[in-house]
């Protein structure tokens, strides 16, 4: 969603690329560039070029074009307690954390095509530990969104939300739930669990960023489903912020889930490596062996998370050993086979 649309350049120089100086709404935009004594503009005109220089016919390229959202996207990343930058650089790098914000509201509206929040809302039970884990997150990212709201801190709200939706969603749960999206049978309670925690997310993300990023939160709210609780209201700006259950906190959980992670990183290295060696064709083909100390919290961490590791570690096959007192394999983990790796964590 662009919104009225401003080129980088005119907010840096105060000059519309418009003939009348105006935006796209019609209304004035920008204050009149200075010119000289002869009427001239003061303002030299931005050389852009292409990649590679001259684009065909021989004409420059002209430059990026923004929509109003990354520019309200760009005031809320900055800092106003100290000098506040502006440039093409930082534009384009105010529109990528846009655009991962928008790709992952995309994803989750894209497989809730079939989800009726009333009619397919699982019970507590169906949740698996990843599920209920990514409410909890939810949950504490929500306060933590409302707490930053009061304070104004809307440079550590935007880093929070991409946090929240490129590393925790789309790099970690996304991936983890795939498999039960697109190959479990579309009534099973697999995939209603894991859409219903998609739509909690896509409410909980679209919540805290309307304020920021209006026009993509009224692109969101056109797009929900038909049977999304949302539907009744015409905008999202209608709705209340409400907080959420208190059934999502699980701080047991959270502590459990760090260590499982932490040994799922450890297991990525190794995968990482016999990929490079060609040894494995992906993280998917890998067999993964976890060893730590019986009776520890990793281990009953591990243990704990059952046949859901698989979905965790992004492998085809994983088990879970006591360390031997007497280990012959390297700190971190070493391969056994082909296909199996060892990690002792």
């Amino acid at each position: 969603s662009r919104g009225n649309v401003i080129r980088p350049m005119e907010l840096i120089d105060g000059v519309s690329s418009l003939p009348d100086g105006t935006a796209q709404t019609g209304t004035s935009a920008h204050l009149p560039a200075p010119t000289d004594d002869n009427g001239r503009s003061k303002h030299k005109q931005p050389k852009t070029k292409a990649k590679g220089g001259k684009a065909k016919g021989g004409a420059m390229a002209s430059p990026p074009v923004y929509g109003a959202d990354v520019l309200r996207l760009w005031v809320a990343m900055s800092d106003w307690r100290g000098d506040v930058a502006v440039g093409p650089t930082i534009l384009s790098k105010t529109a990528e954390v846009h655009r991962k914000l928008r790709n992952s509201c995309r994803f989750m509206l894209g497989n809730l095509y079939d989800y009726d929040s009333v009619r397919h809302a699982p019970a507590a039970s169906a949740l698996r530990a990843i599920d209920r884990q990514m409410l909890h997150t939810l949950a504490t990212f929500s306060d933590r969104a409302h707490y930053l709201y009061e304070r104004l801190d809307t440079p550590r709200l935007v880093s929070e939300a991409l946090q929240l939706a490129s590393v925790e969603l789309s790099s970690s749960y996304f991936d983890s739930v795939r498999d039960r999206l697109y190959c479990a049978p579309a009534d099973s309670p697999s995939r209603r669990a894991a859409q219903h925690v998609l739509d909690r997310a896509l409410d909980t993300l679209t919540t805290a960023i309307a304020p920021v990023l209006p026009f993509l939160a009224e692109e969101v709210h056109a797009h929900l489903p038909a049977g999304s609780s949302r539907r009744i209201s015409p905008s999202p700006f209608e709705l209340l912020w409400s907080a959420p259950p208190a059934a999502w906190s699980d701080d047991r959980l959270a502590h459990d889930w760090k260590l499982v992670c932490a040994a799922r990183d450890e297991a990525a290295k190794l995968a990482h490596e016999a990929v490079l060696s060609k040894r494995l064709g992906s993280m998917s083909e890998a067999r993964i062996e976890l060893r730590s100390a019986a009776g520890g919290p990793l281990h009953s961490a591990l243990l704990a998370t059952g046949y859901e590791l698989n979905d965790v570690l992004l492998c085809c096959a994983s088990r879970v050993d006591d360390l031997p007192t007497s280990n012959a394999t390297a700190p971190g983990g070493a391969a056994d086979g082909d296909t199996t790796l060892l990690v002792d964590a």
